[in-house]
């Protein structure tokens, strides 16, 4: 089986035709061992000096700074984190898709990790032009969110097929920093109205950053959203968290004339990113299926891979004059305006229990007497929780939300984990 490797840190993921194991580049040192993605990510807040989130971002063989654990240097997480990976979801061969600012000695080091796990690489291609052809955007400038940076890749057509140029980092500014002033702006509401600061303990600054997604989400229809934290609530005004949307768009704006960008719909659903005269445009959903389907054009020789910056387009094709065109294959719908593109964070769907994917119910009884419920869509755990339940081998507790990716498991053998499956 062939599975893709998309590797934005904020995002990691490895998907196949009917599943996605999310691993955003977290990893935690803990009881000896590492742990890595979603789990990692609930734990950033709670305990930060186990957490790194820079390892992929500085991919190399310098030593580690600050170490963490066992590894040497940066490669060494990586290849444990894809080690964890490929174990999870097994893949014979990968699709490796690549953002522009990975140096060729990066593209190099991370072939070599490769070669030492159990999958081989098909082929290596840019991840902006993948999107683009995908999402139907022939020019402009593609706009990659990461944990540490944002990464601007400008994008030309060539007859039927899009090619990614040159990219310009603005360094500091990536999901990391957005986070954080938004964290700030949200709890600077809180203690306006309540006086409790949920940044003031961690466990509730942990609240906050887990609330972040389906705030932003709300606000994209609302001005105003209740949010509830530790049994506080406060009506969380859209404005104060636009000015730092523009902040952050203003900052992007520096490094590039473009006004014609290609983003991913929680970019463009973030109040204050979308300005008059600025043009944006949405990627399209798990466009990594539809490359994934078309694997085989990708294909490239085990002694010659090499980075593919061009990329077939296909459907209706945008282009930055506003002007459409049809490509060969048009009964793919086109890329609709951000506006109406209002996406959620993937949700887990369904419960993987020895190879079998159960769909998630109301209630799910677990083992013992645990039970996973629905709560818009966001399962928790309910019931009696027997005390050798884990979560991402971590101790499981009454009403703990769980995200995709978590994997559950206890001392007689139940193992499972919560996945996505497509319709």
């Amino acid at each position: 089986m062939t599975a893709l490797l998309d590797l934005n840190d904020a995002a990691l993921a490895l998907w196949t035709p009917d599943a996605v194991l999310l691993s955003p580049a977290y990893a935690r040192w803990h009881n000896d061992r590492y742990h890595f993605g979603l789990g990692a990510q609930s734990e950033a807040r709670l305990h930060p000096r186990e957490i790194s989130t820079r390892y992929w971002s500085q991919l190399s063989l310098q030593p580690l700074v600050p170490a963490l654990g066992r590894a040497r240097h940066s490669a060494d997480l990586v290849h444990t984190q894809l080690q964890d990976m490929l174990t999870q979801q097994p893949a014979e061969t990968i699709l490796l898709v690549v953002p522009g600012h990975f140096s060729r000695e990066q593209v190099s080091l991370l072939l070599g990790i490769l070669e030492t796990l159990p999958t081989q690489v098909a082929a290596v291609v840019h991840r902006s032009a993948a999107i683009a052809g995908t999402s139907h955007v022939s020019d402009g400038c593609h706009v990659e969110v990461q944990l540490q940076q944002t990464v601007m890749t400008s994008l030309t057509v060539d007859g039927d097929s899009v090619v990614a140029g040159d990219t310009q980092s603005v360094s500091g500014f990536g999901w990391l920093w957005l986070l954080d002033r938004l964290a700030e702006a949200v709890a600077a509401q809180f203690v306006e109205q309540t006086r409790f600061d949920p940044q003031r303990k961690a466990s509730s600054e942990q609240s906050l950053y887990d609330e972040l997604p389906a705030l932003l989400a709300a606000l994209t229809e609302h001005s105003e959203h209740r949010l509830e934290i530790d049994g506080y609530s406060a009506r969380v005004q859209r404005e104060p968290l636009a000015r730092v949307g523009q902040q952050w768009r203003e900052e992007l704006q520096r490094v590039t004339g473009e006004r014609h960008w290609l983003v991913n719909s929680d970019i463009a659903r973030l109040p204050g990113f979308d300005t008059e005269g600025l043009s944006l445009r949405v990627e399209r959903d798990h466009w990594q299926r539809q490359i994934l389907a078309a694997a085989p054009s990708f294909q490239q020789d085990a002694d010659g891979l090499h980075l593919q910056r061009k990329v077939a387009l296909s459907g209706e094709i945008s282009h930055a004059d506003g002007q459409s065109t049809a490509a060969a294959d048009a009964d793919i719908a086109p890329a609709s305006p951000a506006h109406e593109r209002v996406n959620a964070t993937l949700l887990p769907t369904h419960l993987l229990i020895d190879d079998r994917a159960t769909p998630l119910r109301d209630r799910l009884t677990l083992a013992g007497d645990a039970e996973l419920q629905l709560n818009d869509g966001v399962p928790k755990l309910a019931g009696h929780i027997a005390p050798d339940l884990m979560i991402n081998n971590e101790r499981a507790s009454a009403g703990q939300r769980l995200k995709l990716g978590d994997t559950l498991s206890d001392s007689l053998g139940f193992a499972a984990r919560l996945i996505h499956v497509e319709e």
